[in-house]
């Protein structure tokens, strides 16, 4: 079987984002948890993938930092991580911060224990994945990916699409950490403008699209990448929140663009794939906060709980049995229930959330009791 359990990590998102690569997020209050940065706060803004590695330096001064942490197992525990593997050689001699997150993350997996000792969680930069197989399929011009990129008639029905496809094919690198959509256009170029409002054209031919990638100036982005991965290949992963939604489009849209410029054959491989490969977590363990031990069998719960994360996972580590039995008994409905505190968030605006949305959530997770470490 597989030596881990493959994870893209989204490099085109900003440091700041929900997942927070800026720094560790922890999840020690029913309050909407906690951060607590690495790098400063003008590179909060720039594309993961675009950020060089953090040093040292600024390791240590997250670590002296801590003591502003207020939940004092929060506090003990981010310092830990920081010495023991934010400080690892290995990590520090990374040149990229997203070469240094496949170590983070695992090296932090191998702390939950159980079977994740022998199958850690790797995080795959899914941009440089998406790269290397781009390459490869630019050498065929026979692939899915070539009559997508290269076909007139193709680029015409993906003009005409309902679906934005050509507009979710690349993103652009403006030079000083930022991304910015990319258009392909019928003729064959890519046009953009940059956060600043500057226009960008590229070519887009084989030649010129392979150096750009190589010099990091174009990125593949979710809809290309779906081409390359699942309508060409059949994987299969999930997660994404609106995965179930758009996939299903993007493939529809697909097929009737291929059979429009009569490419049938490449149409029935589109077809081939499902895409009802989703979930909101992996979210099959959870935090009690604001009362302490959960509930003995029979007792209504009056605690809360959120997302045990890493860092909740070394204040209360369960032990290997605990971990393969969450594992084992935790369904995909149940995980979907878990997953509440992400699934309303990316649903809802900020201005449209619900007052106290957060500890709500909390409150119906601390039923879950089997489920809390």
């Amino acid at each position: 079987g597989a030596d881990c359990v493959p994870c893209f990590a989204a490099g085109s998102v900003t440091l700041h984002s929900g997942t927070y690569a800026r720094g560790i997020q922890y999840f020690s209050n029913a309050r909407g948890g906690g951060r607590h940065p690495i790098f400063n706060g003008k590179q909060a803004k720039c594309a993961a993938s675009l950020v060089d590695a953090f040093a040292e330096s600024a390791v240590i001064r997250a670590r002296n930092k801590t003591a502003n942490i207020e939940e004092p197992g929060a506090r003990d525990a981010v310092r830990r991580v920081l010495e023991e593997i934010y400080l690892q050689e290995d990590v520090l001699g990374q040149e990229r911060f997203a070469d240094q997150v496949t170590l983070l993350g695992a090296a932090l997996s191998r702390r939950l224990g159980g079977c994740f000792e022998e199958k850690p969680l790797i995080y795959f930069e899914s941009e440089e994945v998406s790269r290397e197989l781009l390459l490869l399929d630019l050498e065929n011009p026979d692939s899915l990916v070539s009559a997508m990129l290269f076909d007139p008639a193709v680029r015409r029905e993906l003009e005409a699409s309902e679906e934005p496809l050509s507009s979710i094919l690349f993103r652009g690198s403006d030079g000083e950490g930022h991304m910015f959509p990319l258009r392909l256009g019928v003729d064959g170029q890519l046009r953009g403008r940059t956060n600043r409002g500057e226009e960008v054209c590229l070519p887009a031919d084989r030649a010129s699209l392979k150096e750009a990638l190589v010099r990091r100036q174009v990125f593949v982005t979710g809809y290309l990448r779906t081409l390359m991965l699942a309508f060409a290949r059949g994987f299969t992963w999930y997660g994404g929140i609106f995965q179930s939604d758009y996939l299903p489009r993007w493939q529809q849209a697909t097929k009737e663009a291929l059979d429009r410029a009569g490419r049938s054959r490449l149409c029935e491989e589109v077809a081939g794939w499902r895409t009802d490969g989703y979930i909101s977590g992996p979210i099959f363990a959870l935090h009690a906060v604001e009362g302490g031990e959960a509930p003995s069998d029979g007792e209504a719960a009056s605690i809360k709980a959120v997302h045990a994360g890493p860092l909740e996972w070394a204040m209360h580590p369960p032990g290997n049995e605990k971990v393969d039995w969450l594992l084992a008994h935790t369904t995909v409905a149940e995980a979907h229930r878990m997953g509440l505190f992400e699934i309303y968030f990316d649903l809802f605006a900020p201005g449209e959330r619900a007052r106290d949305w957060y500890e709500t959530i909390a409150g119906y997770a601390g039923s879950r009791t089997e489920n809390i470490l």
